[in-house]
């Protein structure tokens, strides 16, 4: 009893921001592997919630249990025996009243084959499938032992699931997540509810220490859309704490100053040598990053298109204004092929205005390097293009006045910030102009990417013609393979990608090898190539080369070929177990072909198995080339996480909110966080240390 009356004590001192090394059991080592999750705080222990629950407040018969659910049973020991299956594997089979179940264990130790005797009661639970030979079985079910007639009362609540990290199991984090619920139980409604009571009325949010426990713990009959219910309550003002960071974030960087940049010649020159005219969307962008530049506030702008829109023409116009100002432009993008056809571009259209462009890559030799590196230092306005490279410490950009990422998710947020900080100091920052040809669903627009203005061209040029997309099963191989020998025929190019079967970048080799060597036997005289992620980046700049000028008609190409590659001749693509692709990178593969003024057509070659929703992937891609509603269903389909690449980006999840479920707060969000409801700081400094949303942002931008 003094114990119980000790703990009682011990909590009745915490609060909702007492770290939870106050709590028990949680010293030093805890601690560092329970920040892991992002728990610091006793709040922050309230506001991780379960993933998933585990229904263990019933006893299902043998014969009711279902495939792949997870289900409790409750049955007698009949036998328990070890067999050989390649290895050693413990079966032990039990029964009730209604039939009976095969439990089996892979890995085992001979006290739990002692602890599993014949006449035991045990209750398992676990996921019930059924064998070949028609037996329903238990494989490494969780379990307890009783004596007979013995077993302990049943829960009443469900049991929840949360996201784990090494050290820290279920069980003490359950244990934990009850101290905390004893805190908020004690806790004043002020100190929870930080929300003015104008919004919780209006919008008819239940209290958060009502809401708290049925998330943690619910009742089995509230069912779980009640509980997601209950979650959007939160939902909505986590995504209001993320609008009044971004405000945050867009103040912080209006305090700042740039380079005023008004439209002069240069870009009315430019215009009158191109040999085409930019389209009325690529001209009302420009007038919007034009506004942007006037300012003199630093600009911080996506441009973002759909593949062959036109971005890298309104790109130039900008460039040119900041150079008649007397500023440098610096662009880099992601890969040395891209690097070099932007210089190409760039060089074409500038040297008629005699404006100097320079190309900086890490093959470039020390002699020439040396010297760009020198008259980078100089104040002549000019423009330079590069890869990695141009973020070098040792590297000085003297009046740098505009940085233009390409494709800019494909950096590290490290990368990105080294650029556009050269030259910078606490009241000075340069332009940043972002590109991405795959365009952002409008969801991410408000939320991941609401920090940034984003300026859209939408749509391609009159004289492109849209890409005829086929979805095709793998039986039909031969069909494709006639197919190319008739674009061969009209002196035309091909691309074949290989399936993605796995992200080593060994096997992908072996694959493209594989259908490269195949297609040669299958297409005779024709100039088969290779290219794949373990060739070192000269092979594949010659391989390029060659394919560009027609000394190869059909490329064989891991991913590597999705972004900046531009073949005008290649008028069909394969894309080989698409099925195993995202929409979007589906979508940057198809923009490939049909670059120049001849048609385009795209083969989505699926394997024999094809899953509902891949099925209605490809079906979407072949109804659909606009990318913007591809982008939508991609997001859909797959979620923010997966969109954006969680693995390279080190983009956390949100603590609740949803971005496809709860697409509508988030518009009730914004409009709160921009009006003066809540006027208080201190209000949104506690909201912003509740949700953190800056570790949303710490590794996007």
């Amino acid at each position: 009893m003094r114990g119980r009356t000790g703990l009682t004590d011990q909590l009745n001192k915490l609060n909702l921001i007492s770290s939870v090394t106050e709590l028990p059991g949680v010293g030093p080592n805890i601690k560092s592997k329970l920040m892991k999750l992002g728990i610091n705080t006793v709040q922050d222990l309230l506001f991780q919630l379960p993933i998933k629950y585990q229904n263990r407040t019933k006893i299902t018969q043998i014969n009711e249990s279902t495939f792949a659910e997870e289900v409790q049973v409750e049955g007698t020991i009949i036998s328990t025996k070890t067999i050989y299956r390649g290895r050693q594997n413990l079966i032990c089979e039990i029964e009730d009243n209604s039939g009976q179940l095969i439990l089996r264990f892979i890995n085992f130790n001979f006290s739990q084959k002692r602890q599993l005797q014949e006449g035991k009661l045990i209750r398992c639970f676990g996921s019930v499938r059924t064998t070949g030979r028609n037996v329903n079985e238990m494989i490494h079910p969780e379990y307890k032992i009783y004596s007979e007639g013995c077993s302990s009362p049943l829960p009443n609540r469900l049991s929840p699931i949360y996201p784990l990290t090494a050290g820290i199991s279920q069980r003490m984090l359950i244990k934990l997540k009850k101290y905390a619920l004893a805190i908020l139980d004690l806790c004043e409604e002020e100190e929870i509810e930080l929300l003015p009571l104008e919004i919780r009325e209006k919008y008819q949010l239940q209290n958060i220490n009502k809401i708290l426990p049925e998330i943690h713990f619910p009742r089995p009959h509230l069912g779980i859309d009640r509980v997601n219910s209950l979650k959007r309550d939160l939902a909505f003002e986590e995504l209001l704490a993320q609008q009044i960071h971004i405000n945050k974030l867009k103040s912080k960087t209006r305090k700042k100053k740039s380079v005023i940049v008004k439209p002069g010649a240069l870009r009315a020159k430019f215009l009158k040598i191109l040999d085409f005219s930019l389209t009325r969307s690529q001209i009302d962008v420009v007038k919007e990053i034009d506004c942007d530049l006037s300012s003199g506030v630093p600009m911080q702008r996506i441009l973002q298109g759909d593949v062959g829109s036109g971005k890298t023409v309104v790109a130039a116009a900008i460039a040119l204004n900041i150079i008649e100002e007397g500023f440098k432009v610096a662009l880099m993008a992601p890969t040395e092929l891209l690097a070099e056809q932007h210089y190409k571009t760039f060089k074409n259209w500038l040297n008629k205005l005699n404006i100097d462009v320079y190309l900086l890559l890490g093959k470039t030799q020390r002699t020439n390097r040396d010297q760009i590196y020198t008259i980078l230092k100089d104040e002549k306005p000019l423009i330079v293009i590069g890869t990695h490279t141009l973020f070098q410490e040792a590297l000085i950009i003297e009046k740098l006045g505009l940085c233009i990422i390409d494709e800019q998710h494909r950096f590290g947020v490290q990368q990105r910030k080294k650029l556009e900080q050269k030259g910078c100091s606490d009241i000075w920052q340069n332009h940043v102009l972002m590109m991405s040809a795959t365009p952002i669903p409008r969801t991410l627009s408000l939320t991941i990417f609401g920090a940034l203005d984003i300026s859209t061209i939408k749509r391609s040029p009159i004289e492109r013609k849209q890409v005829i997309t086929s979805v095709v099963q793998g039986q039909r191989r031969e069909e494709v393979v006639n197919r190319i020998n008739s674009i061969f025929q009209l002196g035309q190019q091909v691309f074949w990608v290989c399936p993605l079967i796995d992200a080593d970048a060994s096997i992908q080799k072996k694959a493209a090898s594989l259908i490269a060597e195949d297609l040669s036997k299958r297409l005779g005289k024709s100039k088969i190539g290779l290219l794949h992620g373990k060739m070192d980046n000269l092979t594949k700049e010659i391989i390029m080369s060659d394919f560009l000028e027609r000394k190869i008609d059909l490329l064989v190409a891991t991913t590597v070929i999705e972004v900046g590659i531009d073949v005008p001749n290649a008028t069909l693509i394969v894309i080989d177990g698409p099925e195993n692709m995202g929409l979007a990178q589906l979508h940057q593969l198809r923009g490939r072909v049909g670059r120049g003024s001849k048609q385009g057509f795209c083969i989505l070659l699926y394997g024999e198995k094809l899953s509902a929703n891949g099925r209605k992937k490809l079906e979407i891609l072949r109804d659909s080339t606009d990318g913007f509603y591809i982008a939508e269903k991609d997001l859909e389909i797959r979620g923010p996480g997966q969109l954006l690449g969680k693995q390279q980006s080190g983009l956390p999840t949100y603590k609740i909110a949803d971005l496809v479920r709860d697409n509508l707060l988030i518009e009730r969000a914004i409009k709160i966080s921009r009006s003066e409801i809540i006027k208080d700081n201190a209000t949104k400094t506690k909201l912003l240390k509740r949700w953190k949303p800056d570790e949303l942002y710490l590794n996007t931008f």
